[in-house]
């Protein structure tokens, strides 16, 4: 029995000192919480700016250039109707985007032909 007393004490302080390092390892791991904040604003407020689409489209499949022609004039009485109702002393402004032209094309006999 003498002859075990040491061991059992040697692996007694072994078995401390590891508990304690687990132990303590477990302690320095242990979560510490979080914080979550959330906000949301809102303010209304006049708009300043308009922007409007409008399209013009012609389509005639005798003749492109009368179906651009007629374009012109419905998209200048259109210019005219707005240039109305802005103040270009306070820089509101109309202006052209886009204008596409696309001819019409037939096919006879696997041979294309443009509508003129």
């Amino acid at each position: 029995m003498k002859k075990y007393l040491p061991t059992m004490l040697i692996a007694t302080a072994i078995a401390g000192c590891v508990l304690l390092n687990e132990t303590k390892t477990v302690a320095q791991t242990i979560d510490t919480g979080w914080v979550s904040v959330q906000t949301e604003a809102n303010t209304e407020i006049a708009p300043d700016v308009v922007e409007i689409k409008i399209e013009v489209k012609i389509d005639d499949t005798k003749s492109l250039q009368k179906a651009t022609d007629d374009n012109k004039e419905i998209t200048e009485k259109i210019y005219t109707e707005l240039s109305a109702m802005i103040d270009q002393e306070k820089g509101d402004f109309i202006k052209t985007k886009n204008f596409n032209a696309t001819p019409i094309y037939s096919y006879k006999n696997e041979k294309k032909s443009i509508i003129k």
